[in-house]
Formats: structure tokens, sequence, C-alpha cells
């Protein structure tokens, strides 16, 4: 079994990552494995105010949130 996946904002662990089908929140900007939309948002936020993470340039879509499946 593969080790469950912590959330970058919060360091716990996320909560649907246990499975063989690892899911969690992430932002088409930014990236990152989040483990919920209040972590999603809270991310976005810190990098777009400190900009230490450089953005992907994603006029259309930016800051969205979206679920990820592996």
């Amino acid at each position: 079994m593969s080790k469950p996946l912590l959330c970058q904002n919060c360091a716990k662990i996320c909560p649907l990552t246990y499975s063989s089908r690892k899911r969690y929140f992430s932002t088409t900007e930014y990236g990152g494995v989040l483990c919920s939309s209040g972590c999603a948002i809270s991310w976005i936020i810190i990098n777009k105010k400190c900009k230490r993470k450089k953005s992907k340039n994603i006029n259309l879509n930016e800051g969205n949130i979206k679920i990820v499946c592996r």
C-alpha cells in the first residue's frame, strides 16, 4: 500500500489519498497537493501575496480549484 499524501498548505494527511486511487485538491495557477477547498483558497492567497512560487500564467482559469485523481 502506498503512503498517503500530505497537504502542502497545512501539512496534514489528505483524507482521500489512502487508497490506490489518490484524489486531492489542486489549483490551476499554482499547483499543489491540498486536502480541502479551504486549503486551496489559502494556498492561492499565500502564493499570490508572497510571489515565492511562479504562476503558470493562465489568464482564463486564474486561481481556479480542481480535483486531481491519480
